[in-house]
């Protein structure tokens, strides 16, 4: 099952020598010293293998991604934010809302899953920031991630009440401290009970339109009222747009588990693939019927299924990479022989009490998001740069480079947008201040740490390709290897079929 047969197959196709190339004996060179984070983290491996420290373990199947993934976006932001964008835009406007940044959404993820599966780690975000742009936008933006989880898993539990708040933050830490196994099999469960809980949303809505459930019937009338079934027009559907890309914050978190993955070539684009379907499906499908549950005597749904614990997971992974980069205090770096990272853990759980910036999580969320899509561009240029076939990548992201290019575009449309009622009509000063907080943070994090470690911007050519990657954790018997899947009866069937009528 781990033979050198079976890793070969999965072998890149040999490529003619270069002349240019700046690999001699397989190491690049990468400038200065302090600029080369594959040395760092290289150093700080070797020291945690003399003194026999833990690590994270890769235990978590396509399953547990997919359904931590699903857990950290199925929160209050599907319910509260479905019925905002309805009174945004109209339950037309809604739709095309949620439509177009699902489209969005599902470029973020295949470009993040292009990139995570040729480089497993689980930190993407500060990872390959500093792999392929500058060290000191890796240290922003995984700073970024980090308190972005930070203050969301806080206004999660903010919005369950002060009891439930300090009781769901106890239970979220002890599902977290356990192995990641464990985690994963009881995250399994939890975000299962949210699919479910959600298709029962959808069905009391259908029953409560209908007027089944007694009383008012609603049928279409939602579409017919003043304004509707486009309010403000353009207009509303950007509003609307603006906080439904909130709403699907938490896809990301695959990135996130790819670094405990049991086998990252087939589970990783399995997740993806499942998981934005799955989100999309959730999202577009509540949306109509969001605001008739209050109606039907379920003003509570809102709250029900808050999205803290894997937020918790994600936020303490990212803290622990940053430790071990010598981005964040060195103690951060315990991990227990479960392989938990229990002191990121406690702080991170810690500051969640304490939390109550909400805008700022807001706006930080598509900050990381613009990173995805920058960095996959990166990715893929020096990949082909450097002489690589995009072909021979286990997983490729579909319509490069028109996905990342719509992406980026419009998550920067979303940061200009997400000010404008406070601009006009009238200019709010507080409210402008506290929507954009998020962009000064972020440029104090990354230029304080390039004026502090003198980064430099990474060229094309100087990009690591070589370093834990997913081919070189095979061979290094880091990753098991698995034989390729067999492809189902009914795909059998098709290229049978099409072999039949090419003969």
């Amino acid at each position: 099952m781990g033979s050198t047969e079976a890793i070969e197959d999965f072998a890149p196709t040999p490529q003619p020598p270069r002349t240019d190339t700046i690999y001699p004996a397989g190491a690049p060179d990468m400038g200065d010293e302090k600029d080369i984070m594959r040395a760092d983290t290289m150093s700080e491996d070797l020291e945690d293998q003399k003194q026999g420290a833990p690590k994270l373990k890769r235990s978590l199947k396509s399953r547990h991604m997919g359904m931590i993934a699903i857990g950290g976006t199925i929160g209050t932001g599907l319910f509260i934010g479905s019925g905002t964008t309805i009174a945004e835009a109209g339950p037309a406007g809604a739709l095309v809302a949620y439509a177009v940044m699902g489209s969005m959404v599902f470029f973020v993820c295949t470009s993040l899953g292009e990139v995570s599966t040729f480089i497993p780690v689980s930190d993407p975000f500060n990872h390959f920031a500093a792999r392929f742009m500058d060290p000191a936008l890796g240290f922003a933006f995984g700073w970024n991630y980090w308190y972005s989880w930070v203050l969301t898993v806080g206004s999660e539990l903010v919005a369950c009440g002060i009891i439930v708040h300090f009781v769901a933050l106890v239970i979220m830490f002890l599902f977290n401290a356990v192995s990641v196994r464990g985690y994963g099999e009881a995250e399994f469960i939890m975000s299962s009970l949210k699919v479910i809980t959600v298709f029962v949303f959808i069905i009391v809505g259908i029953l409560t339109i209908t007027g089944a459930t007694g009383g008012h019937y609603y049928g279409g009338e939602m579409w017919h009222k003043e304004g509707a079934p486009f309010k403000e027009h353009i207009v509303g559907i950007l509003k609307a747009c603006i906080v439904a890309a909130f709403s699907f914050q938490g896809t990301e978190i695959i990135g996130v588990t790819v670094g405990e993955s049991a086998n990252p070539r087939k589970d990783v684009p399995h997740a993806i693939r499942s998981v934005f379907w799955r989100i999309l499906f959730f999202y577009i499908g509540q949306s109509p019927f969001t605001m008739v549950f209050e109606r039907a005597g379920a003003a509570w749904a809102g709250h029900f299924c808050p999205a803290g614990n894997s937020g918790l997971y994600a936020s303490t992974r990212v803290l622990w990479v940053l430790a071990k980069e010598g981005k964040a205090p060195r103690i951060f770096r315990k991990v227990t022989k479960g392989g938990v990272p229990i002191w990121a853990l406690s702080f991170t759980a810690f500051l969640v009490v304490y939390v109550f910036l909400i805008n700022l999580a807001g706006l930080s969320g598509i900050v990381f998001w613009l990173g995805i899509g920058l960095c996959h561009w990166r990715f893929h240029r020096a990949y082909v740069a450097q002489g690589y076939d995009v072909k021979d990548l286990p997983y490729r992201a579909a319509l490069f480079p028109f996905g990342p290019m719509y992406a980026c575009f419009l998550l920067t449309v979303i940061i200009i947008g997400q000010g404008y009622g406070t601009i006009w009509p009238k200019f709010d000063a507080v409210g402008f201040v506290s929507t954009y907080l998020a962009l000064p943070l972020f440029l104090i994090f990354w230029l304080g740490w390039k004026y502090y470690k003198k980064t430099k911007w990474v060229s094309l050519m100087e990009c690591d390709l070589v370093t834990g990657t997913l081919l070189e954790m095979e061979r290094n018997g880091e990753i098991e290897v698995f034989p390729p899947e067999q492809p189902g009866r009914l795909k059998r069937m098709l290229r049978f079929r099409g072999r039949q009528k090419s003969d």
